[in-house]
């Protein structure tokens, strides 16, 4: 083969194939020094761009042999890719010097045109190089806007990539973009593989509406869809139920905290809802006979809860039952601890 293209080479001097094939018979003998004469050769006379950039290029990787001559590298995969600016291995060939010598800025720059060269093909690749150059453009550069778009590179190279969705919900969330933020999100939830991701990013979704676009009604509905499926979560309960409240939907409100009661890890929590419960029977609906009966939950699971005893006394005091509230108040003043409190118990017997 060396013979027959040295044949060619001789009947056509500048012939730059036969000339690069030539160089890689000697780069494979070991003939360095041949291998790059020739290809000097081969590029002083090449016509067809495509060629110059490889033959450019392998003149870059001859000298991968020679030490500290990164900078020659350099400038023959630079003028490689001036020739043509879609040639891979010219491209592969500066992303792995620059990468080597923390020039995150030119490796910015290469990876923006590898990607570029790769459009045509798409596919994982793209998507990975797209990827790269987001990741360095948000950790490394701090340039929040470029690494969004390189986010969304990702994506349309690859619309299930859960890398590039999650580099967008930083982006968006550090930049205030709650409408996009929501996108994502949504985009996320409908990829996640397991229940437990899909319940976060549903809590996620459910905060944005109701902090940032004010829809605790829209909130309220996603939430749903969370206790529906994890029951016992007492973060969603908890979420949904200040949904409720907001919207004024009382009774929606307390059908929430009484499903959450199963949730509670304790006792006092128990009480803590049960509480919350009565108080909205007795302050917002008037039902003062429904809260009478939250508060005897109370106290069956506290019989000497000095809270909801002082409670009891009060409300059955308004409703003209003054034995009862006597009765209640004065075991009430019998625990009580803190002084005040006992004045206080005491004083409202007396007013009975």
């Amino acid at each position: 083969a060396q013979g027959l293209y040295a044949q060619v080479a001789s009947l056509d001097p500048h012939n730059a194939r036969a000339l690069r094939q030539m160089a890689v018979i000697y780069r494979k003998q070991g003939d360095w020094r041949q291998a790059g004469m020739l290809l000097e050769r081969a590029q002083q006379t090449v016509t067809r761009d495509c060629d110059k950039a490889a033959i450019l290029t392998d003149l870059g990787d001859l000298l991968q042999r020679v030490p500290d001559q990164d900078t020659k590298r350099v400038a023959y995969y630079q003028r490689a890719f001036e020739a043509d600016a879609s040639y891979l291995p010219a491209l592969n060939a500066l992303e792995k010097l620059y990468d080597g010598n923390d020039m995150t800025v030119e490796l910015v720059d290469v990876l923006d045109h590898k990607a570029k060269a790769l459009a045509a093909a798409g596919g994982a690749e793209l998507a990975e190089v797209h990827l790269r150059r987001a990741k360095l453009l948000e950790l490394v550069l701090g340039q929040v806007e470029q690494a969004a778009a390189a986010y969304r590179g990702v994506l349309d190279a690859d619309a299930g990539n859960v890398l590039a969705m999650c580099g967008l919900e930083r982006m968006y969330r550090s930049q205030q973009r709650w409408s996009e933020l929501n996108d994502v999100l949504e985009m996320h939830h409908d990829v996640a593989p397991t229940e437990r991701e899909r319940i976060e990013l549903s809590m996620q979704i459910a905060a944005l509406q109701d902090e940032q676009f004010m829809r605790p009604d829209v909130a309220a509905r996603r939430l749903e869809l969370v206790v529906e499926v994890a029951a016992d979560n007492m973060p969603a309960f908890e979420a949904l139920s200040v949904c409720y409240r907001k919207l004024r939907h009382y009774n929606s409100y307390i059908d929430c905290l009484r499903r959450s009661l199963h949730a509670a890890a304790s006792t006092a929590a128990k009480i803590a809802i049960l509480s919350d419960i009565a108080d909205t029977y007795q302050e917002q609906l008037l039902d003062e006979q429904m809260a009478l009966g939250v508060y005897r939950e109370i106290i069956a699971l506290d019989a000497e809860h000095v809270a909801t005893l002082s409670s009891l006394a009060k409300l059955y005091a308004r409703i003209d039952e003054p034995a009862k509230a006597v009765r209640y108040m004065t075991r009430a003043a019998e625990l009580a601890t803190d002084a005040a409190q006992r004045v206080d118990a005491f004083y409202n017997i007396g007013t009975q």
